[in-house]
């Protein structure tokens, strides 16, 4: 496929979410249900630590999201969670004392959360919802389009833009009077796909400018966006792209292939000639609706591609833009599973096409998800943020002096281009070069921005390469003051940035106090067991080896075995090596309600009967009841580790209590219910 059809993306890490989503977020989480009694006394102080004071709203809105069944607005369930949230914050203030907020991994950290959070306020939701429906509505349909190509640089001089220009648009005046764009492309197109080219040997055919089928985010979005607003045979003007000028005709337009899979019956083209293939398929075809064949019977005898000939001619799922068009268009009429296409002719051979199964779009909110992440990473991203950041210019106010800009340009020339451009910061005008709401901006700032941010190819216009970079450098600034404004005005956002700051904060220290320590601590882990082994206790239970077999015969012979004292896996071995039979040994102390034989037994020395059950025969050599018995520490580790864990918090928090003053508003909190 030609490197126009692929927009690139990054997959977003996602440890660090889960981390901290998993133990802290989901009891934080900002939720504004209140009972009329507390927004009554919302912003009354609750609880001081030191010098830090809790109002009521701050909370409960952490007690509503915890506790959301009904009837939960009662006192003790509200004390009882007081007590919990008291010793959260005494470990975020020890989190602070240890002044964890200021390193470098912890600010970070934040910082990733703090993109993701603010995206939603930076980005324009009705030009976001703009973009999202027009994609999905383009998602319903494949396209066919040819185009001729003529490469231009990005930064390409405006006289050779405008020569480009000119010559794109004789290029659509010779197909609107009637020239073939097959022919035009071959002649004139720079897509060094539209002519054949040699491989060593082999001629690989040129497409004449033919791209085949596709869908929305296939395509760059300026040539997406030109195909989809054609009518089928209609011709552009020229669209550029950052590969060039294109000028493109809209071949065809169908319902939308999705994903799809289908099996084939294909004739090569070096096997036999294109009407007689036909006619052979056509003949195949026939006599499978007859019942007088099966398609796979068909594939095995008829079908010339040795990949998939002893798969059934199952091919690997795909897309519109996986297969030559004239297979996606076969593949477009065929409905229901199992109908079948008829000859259809393609570079490869002539083929006959079942379909297995076509997976079309779903609905817009099963697609949304999907569609604003491939937005996200898309040119479209790039135009949702030119557009927002335009409307958040005229939603705070925003004057420039484009003296002064024209000031700093003057200072450019061609050595931006190759990374060499210096200027000396007193050359340029010391005033504000623009402002948005009451904040000034610097010409200096803009200078750094553009030393920052210089060309290395030597390729372009200077004076267009920096106004370029002034457009990104403003819309860069206008993004930040936004962002610098969130937690100003929007309370949602400050107290979610909040949690989230202290709930890293905590995962930390915990990591550090209680989980790492617990782990890492071998001593104190083994003199907290020797310490509590009456909680770590066997009850009875019954030493005793299962025999399972699912032949009688052999459960009948490895029953006289054990009756002779034969060790069990010698039994085992003995009874195996008869290859019809075979025998299974399970010896284990079992505990109560381990196994549902065991269970039934009376646990006394002895050989039971050999019993029928799910399809086996089996029988129980019961060796000895076992009387209750302290666990090893080896045997129950995981479950110590935990419990020592708990020690150590609680442990902690009692050092917490008695470093940090705490007060709570008795008054205050009886009247919350």
């Amino acid at each position: 496929m030609h490197a126009l059809t692929r927009e690139a993306g990054q997959a977003s890490n996602e440890l660090i979410k889960f981390r901290l989503m998993k133990y802290i977020l989901s009891l934080f989480t900002v939720i504004a249900l209140f009972s009329s009694s507390v927004l009554a006394q919302g912003d009354k102080v609750l609880l001081e630590i030191e010098d830090e004071k809790i109002t009521v709203d701050e909370f409960m809105r952490v007690y509503k999201k915890n506790n959301q069944q009904e009837n939960s607005m009662d006192k003790k369930s509200i004390e009882d969670y007081l007590d919990l949230f008291i010793n959260f914050r005494l470990k975020v203030k020890q989190a602070e004392d240890m002044h964890l907020d200021t390193m470098k991994d912890f600010r970070e950290e934040l910082e990733g959360y703090r993109k993701q959070l603010a995206r939603p306020y930076l980005i324009d939701k009705e030009v976001q919802e703009k973009m999202m429906r027009e994609a999905y509505e383009r998602m319903k349909y494949d396209v066919r389009a040819s185009h001729v190509l003529l490469r231009l640089s990005p930064d390409a001089s405006p006289e050779d833009t405008a020569k480009a220009y000119q010559k794109a648009m004789k290029i659509k005046q010779r197909i609107q009077n009637g020239e073939p764009i097959e022919k035009v492309a071959v002649e004139e197109s720079e897509d060094r796909s539209a002519r054949k080219s040699q491989r060593g040997r082999r001629t690989i055919p040129g497409n004449k400018g033919d791209l085949g089928y596709f869908t929305v985010f296939d395509m760059v979005y300026p040539f997406e966006n030109a195909v989809y607003n054609l009518k089928k045979g209609e011709v552009s003007d020229p669209v550029r792209t950052r590969y060039g000028y294109h000028v493109i005709q809209l071949k065809d337009k169908i319902p939308a292939v999705g994903k799809a899979k289908v099996a084939h019956i294909m004739i090569p083209e070096n096997k036999m000639d294109s009407a007689a293939a036909h006619q052979k398929l056509d003949s195949v075809k026939q006599e499978i609706e007859k019942g007088n064949l099966s398609f796979e019977e068909a594939v095995k005898k008829f079908s010339g591609d040795t990949r998939t000939k002893n798969k059934g001619g199952v091919l690997p799922e795909f897309t519109s833009n996986n297969m030559v068009p004239s297979f996606i268009k076969e593949v477009s009429k065929l409905d229901q599973k199992g109908d079948i296409s008829d000859p259809v002719k393609t570079m490869y051979g002539t083929h006959l096409i079942k379909l297995i199964y076509k997976k079309e779009p779903g609905s817009y909110k099963e697609e949304s998800s999907q569609i604003k992440s491939k937005i996200k990473k898309s040119e479209r991203g790039d135009k949702a943020e030119k557009i927002s950041a335009a409307n958040i210019r005229k939603e705070y106010g925003y004057n420039i002096s484009q003296k002064v800009k024209e000031n700093v340009l003057a200072h450019v020339d061609s050595s931006i281009l190759t990374g060499d451009w210096e200027v000396n910061m007193e050359n340029i005008p010391q005033t504000t070069l623009f402002k948005i709401d009451d904040k000034k901006y610097p010409a200096t700032d803009f200078a750094k921005y553009l030393i920052k941010n210089q060309k290395q190819n030597g390729k372009g216009d200077p004076q267009l390469y920096a106004k370029d970079v002034f457009q990104k450098y403003i819309d860069e600034r206008t993004m930040e003051y936004k962002n610098s404004m969130l937690e100003k005005e929007h309370p949602k956002f400050r107290r979610l940035m909040k949690e989230y700051r202290d709930g890293i904060l905590l995962f930390n220290l915990m990591t550090e106090k209680v989980w790492s320590k617990a782990m890492k601590d071998t001593a104190g882990l083994k003199e907290y067991f020797e310490k509590n082994k009456e909680e770590y206790m066997w009850g009875e239970r019954l030493h005793a080896t299962i025999f399972k077999s699912p032949g009688k015969d052999a459960a009948e012979m490895a029953r006289e075995l054990v009756k002779q004292n034969i060790p069990a896996k010698t039994v085992a071995d003995s009874v195996n090596a008869v290859d019809e039979y075979q025998l299974s040994v399970d010896t284990k102390r079992f505990s109560k309600g381990e196994n549902d034989i065991i269970n039934e037994l009376k646990w006394e020395q002895g050989i039971t009967d050999i019993m029928e059950t799910n399809n086996k025969f089996v029988f129980i050599n019961k060796l000895e009841k076992l009387d209750p018995e302290p666990k090893k520490l080896k045997e129950v580790r995981g479950l110590v580790i935990a419990d020592y864990q708990n020690y150590l918090e609680q442990q902690w928090i009692e050092e917490l209590r008695s470093k940090y003053d705490f007060k709570v508003n008795k008054k205050v909190l009886s009247k919350i219910k």
